[in-house]
This record gives structure tokens, C-alpha cells and sequence, in this order.
């Protein structure tokens, strides 16, 4: 019996753990898309005056 529950609590503690890494790695894949859109619009405004346009239709 307590192998039983041993095993479903380290199942538990396996399942939390992969839902917590995939949840960063959706995070930082987030915030390297946000990243890249404000870079592009910086060198879109350094060529011309469309970055901040860029920035408001990219919602940021």
C-alpha cells in the first residue's frame, strides 16, 4: 500500500513539474517574440518615422 501511494505521489510531482517547465518555456517564447517585435520596429524608426506605428499595431 505504501508503494501505491508513493508511486502516485512521485507521479503527481513528475506531472506538476513538466506543466511548470512547459509553462516557462511558453513564457520565454513569449517574451523573445515580444523582443524581436520591438527590435524590428527600432530599426524600422531608425530608417524612417513608421516604428512607432509598427509598435502601436503590434500592440505594444
Amino acid at each position: 500500500m505504501k508503494k501505491a501511494i508513493t508511486i502516485i505521489i512521485l507521479t503527481c510531482l513528475f506531472l506538476l513539474l513538466g506543466t511548470l517547465v512547459f509553462v516557462k518555456y511558453e513564457e520565454n517564447a513569449s517574451i523573445k517574440l515580444v523582443e524581436k517585435t520591438i527590435q524590428e520596429a527600432q530599426e524600422i524608426n531608425a530608417n524612417s518615422f513608421m516604428g512607432m506605428e509598427y509598435l502601436e499595431f503590434a500592440g505594444l
